[in-house]
């Protein structure tokens, strides 16, 4: 009769086993293959996309005052210590509310994107980090797709290792567009209310968090 006690100790221990290994194989072997999928698209050094932003050319007379700005992408780089902390919390609170918890990625947000996709068919932005913005604005085409969101993921999670949150807003905050050819949230203060961001009210910045999800406005 032990080779019933055997037979039983194999269903009940060992077989749950080789199913979990099994199990851990297969996804194992299917991650792999979508990394192997994803791998044309990916730059090979992300540190080489930091290219210097473009900037109009600025237009001044003899008293040094500014006449005018001239180029296709109206541009005022600002550092994030200098940006308002309500400013910070407006866009986070608009785009991306767990932005300094993540690690390049929200699984909340891809959740709620996942049943967008499975509810209409189509991908959506609204699972997107700002870390996973900006990696689209930097190396990324607009085309909406599977493999390019993967791409996103990837290059989120390396950017996240080199970069310092801080960094990666700034980053952000000075690449983002909000229409008229206006980038950055320095040259949005400018464009819409002709102010410098330290001198925005609490709406306006409220506004101007809004806008990069509408730009054309």
């Amino acid at each position: 009769m032990w080779w019933l006690w055997v037979r039983q100790a194999i269903r009940l221990f060992i077989a749950p086993i080789i199913l979990f290994l099994n199990g851990l194989f297969i996804t194992t072997l299917g991650i792999f293959a979508l990394y192997l999928w994803v791998i044309p698209i990916l730059p090979e050094n992300l540190a080489t996309t930091y290219l210097p932003l473009q900037r109009p050319i600025s237009i001044y007379n003899a008293e040094g005052l500014l006449m005018g700005q001239f180029g296709s992408q109206y541009r005022t780089p600002i550092r994030y210590i200098d940006t308002p902390p309500l400013l910070i919390k407006a866009f986070l609170a608009a785009e991306d509310t767990r932005f300094f918890e993540h690690h390049g990625f929200d699984m909340r947000g891809l959740g709620r994107a996942a049943v967008n996709l499975l509810d209409t068919g189509g991908l959506s932005q609204g699972g997107s980090t700002i870390t996973m913005q900006l990696v689209r604005n930097l190396v990324l085409s607009p085309v909406k797709n599977i493999q390019r969101k993967l791409s996103e993921l990837i290059l989120s999670l390396r950017l996240e290792a080199i970069l310092s949150k801080q960094q990666i807003f700034e980053l952000y905050q000075n690449r983002i567009f909000f229409g008229h050819n206006t980038y950055g949230i320095a040259a949005a203060a400018s464009t819409y209310y002709n102010k410098k961001v330290k001198d925005l009210s609490l709406a306006q910045m409220a506004t101007l968090a809004g806008i990069p999800q509408a730009p054309s406005i």
